[in-house]
């Protein structure tokens, strides 16, 4: 059978039509194929990753460990930061034929439905991909029909720029969600400051009316108090006792009337009513005469004033009343919270177009966190040292308020206990009326000041001692007047002197304030309670502090009585009364013989343990017969009369006649547990002459000695 060539097309020599073989002639014989064994010349490769480039550097899992784990050829995953592109991969399909008729098709998941030819090559670039996680699948195919098995498939993870990870998007999301909150906050906050400011704007304007109708109403009952003082003063003028009680009153009802003028002029400064005066004159002198009327003020504290000017005449527009305002309230308060033996100056000196006033003392001070606040209203600064009653709050608010309406301005410079320094500031004009002022008569009152004594009475010695403790002259007066004559009145100004006067002179009974310069009530009583001389004396506390904390502190403290400011005369002599009966029924269990069934008590009380050291010490000289009441005095670091008035009030015996008690009571003892004789006995408790010694004996059992031993 002969085959030949036509056209380098090979033509089939012959054709076995019946299994469709096709023979062909060739050099070295005849070649035979069926066609419809071809596909059995196809083979399916095996697919292998063999390199992996970033940015055209070959990456190992050695140096790379944070891309490949291990050998590209085997690993399943890899690792690619969004900047590690181009990225390149190469891969074989294992099969080294030369008559191979493969080509390669890839898919990139999920981002690719369908297969993308790759045609003969096999390598693959990756330009750039977004964060996530895909799949890349390559499979091969032969005579464009794809292979059954399996694609080759590689894991890509690609991590994201820190701006753009979940942990980043998690923390924009708490940061929009912390704005949007902080923006409703704020909103929140705007609405409930809005509802608060017009709330205390409402409560203010009703507060300003409160306070302008209600002292308004104070006005008509002091104008009649005033007037009828007047009535009476002129009918009572010649009787000295009532004269004063009507000076005291009138005084005091001018304060009150003082004081709601001032919060009239607050409110009427608040709501724009309050209009100036102004007249052209000498601001200078007239300040100068305003401090001339705190002189008697201030010799009675013991306080220097000085005034001076620079140059002596400053003629200027001033409302005379609102300078006399001002000033009043600072030389009031310079006086007022400055001790015995300072000075307080007062300057007034022209600079340029400005009067400056200086008031300085050499007082308190200011802390320096209360100076920013000290001239807002009702604003008291709490002073525990000073113990002084900080007023109301007004004053200093109303003298800033009155600067400011003179359209000046006004400074403080303070250092505590070193003094306190207001300048005030005012402009210089002079387009006022030439007006001569009308310079009246000031009359000022500061509660902290000498208490003057009362006009002693003629009282029995016998009668009971009462030490008045209060810094307010005309409260020290009203009580001793509801007291006298039935006691005898002694006074001091403030704690440190009434400690003082309590121990020298044992009065009877105590009667504090609880506010007062130096040493305050509380204190007072506390450093009585704990002192020998003076723990067994009553104390009554006044105070016009009503809160239930003040009356439980009062009590604590060591007070047998607490009364609260307004108080009635009978009230305070009830208490007084009370006192004295209970201290007279003490005195009936301190016998001596119930002193040793109250020494046997697990507590015994602080008399008991001053009666029995009184023994001790009397005990141990008991033979001595020169041992006497300034002996025993002595001994208990007391004054002759500090004892007597001690030993009175506990036992209701003079130091002589303790003192025999104990040595009558010693000779009790040894007449029955001796057989000393009477007169052995006598002289082995301190009596010089046995005669005596029986008769006192007799005088306090109604026996003698000898009827007692039988």
């Amino acid at each position: 059978m002969d085959c030949k060539v036509l056209n380098l097309i090979w033509v089939p020599s012959f054709i076995d039509a019946s299994n469709n073989t096709l023979y062909f002639g060739g050099v070295d014989g005849c070649n035979y194929f069926n066609p419809e064994e071809v596909e059995k010349l196809d083979k399916e490769g095996s697919l292998k990753f063999t390199t992996l480039k970033v940015k055209n550097e070959p990456i190992n899992p050695l140096l790379n460990p944070n891309i490949i784990s291990e050998n590209i050829t085997t690993v399943k995953t890899i690792t690619l930061n969004h900047d590690d592109f181009p990225v390149n991969l190469t891969f074989s399909e294992m099969d080294f034929r030369g008559n191979k008729n493969n080509s390669f098709v890839y898919k990139l998941l999920p981002g690719n439905s369908s297969w993308n030819d790759l045609n003969t090559g096999q390598d693959l670039q990756l330009i750039g991909l977004s964060k996530g996680t895909y799949t890349l699948q390559i499979q091969g195919k032969t005579r464009d029909k794809l292979w059954q098995k399996p694609p080759l498939e590689l894991i890509i993870e690609v991590t994201p720029p820190w701006y753009t990870s979940n942990l980043a998007y998690s923390i924009y999301l708490l940061t929009f969600l912390s704005v949007v909150f902080a923006f409703y906050r704020i909103s929140l906050q705007r609405q409930i400051a809005y509802q608060n400011s017009k709330r205390l704007q409402d409560l203010d304007e009703l507060k300003s009316r409160f306070i302008t109708n209600i002292t308004h109403e104070f006005r008509t009952p002091l104008t009649i108090i005033l007037g009828y003082l007047g009535n009476l003063k002129s009918r009572f003028s010649n009787k000295d006792e009532v004269s004063t009680s009507l000076e005291t009153i009138e005084q005091n009802s001018n304060n009150l009337l003082n004081l709601v003028n001032q919060m009239l002029d607050l409110t009427k400064l608040e709501q724009g009513k309050l209009s100036l005066k102004l007249v052209q004159n000498d601001i200078a002198s007239y300040i100068e005469h305003s401090v001339d009327s705190f002189m008697s003020i201030a010799e009675d504290k013991n306080i220097a004033l000085k005034f001076e000017s620079n140059p002596d005449i400053i003629i200027m527009d001033f409302d005379a009343e609102k300078i006399r305002q001002i000033v009043t309230n600072l030389i009031s308060n310079a006086i007022k919270f400055s001790s015995e033996n300072s000075m307080v100056t007062i300057t007034v000196e022209r600079q340029n177009e400005e009067a400056i006033v200086k008031i300085k003392d050499e007082g308190l001070g200011i802390a320096k966190d209360h100076i920013p606040y000290i001239f807002d209203r009702f604003y008291q600064i709490e002073n525990s040292t000073s113990k002084i009653s900080q007023g109301t709050g007004i004053g200093l608010a109303l003298t800033k308020e009155l600067v400011l309406l003179l359209r000046g301005n006004i400074n403080v410079a303070s250092k505590v206990n070193q003094g306190t320094t207001f300048t005030i500031y005012l402009p210089i004009t002079n387009t006022g009326e030439s007006k001569r002022i009308e310079f009246e008569p000031f009359h000022h009152t500061i509660g902290q000041t000498y208490v003057p004594e009362l006009d002693e009475l003629i009282i029995p010695e016998d009668t009971n001692s009462v030490l008045i403790v209060e810094d307010n002259k005309d409260m020290a007066r009203y009580i001793a007047s509801c007291l006298q004559p039935h006691y005898k009145v002694s006074f001091a100004k403030d704690g440190q002197e009434g400690f003082k006067k309590a121990e020298e002179n044992i009065p009877d009974i105590i009667i504090t304030d609880v506010m007062m310069p130096v040493m305050d009530g509380f204190e007072l009583t506390q450093k009585l309670q704990s002192a020998t001389k003076t723990n067994h004396i009553p104390i009554i506390m006044l105070t016009s502090k009503a809160m239930q904390e003040d009356r439980l502190e009062g009590i604590s403290s060591g007070a047998d009585a607490f009364l609260t400011k307004p108080f009635q005369k009978e009230e305070l002599l009830i208490q007084m009364q009370t006192l004295i009966r209970k201290r007279q029924q003490l005195q009936s269990s301190y016998t001596f013989e119930k002193l040793s069934e109250k020494t046997q008590q697990k507590a015994p009380d602080k008399n008991v343990a001053f009666l029995n050291h009184a023994i001790e010490v009397i005990q141990e000289q008991i033979e001595d017969s020169e041992f006497n009441s300034n002996e025993l005095a002595k001994a208990l670091t007391m004054s002759d009369s500090q004892l007597y008035r001690k030993l009175k009030a506990i036992s209701d015996l003079s130091t002589s006649l303790f003192i025999r008690k104990v040595r009558l009571e010693k000779s009790k003892e040894l007449l029955k547990t001796t057989h000393l004789s009477v007169s052995e006995i006598a002289y082995a408790t301190g009596f010089n002459d046995p005669n005596w010694f029986s008769k006192a004996f007799k005088e306090a059992y109604a026996m003698t000695p000898t009827d007692y031993r039988d």
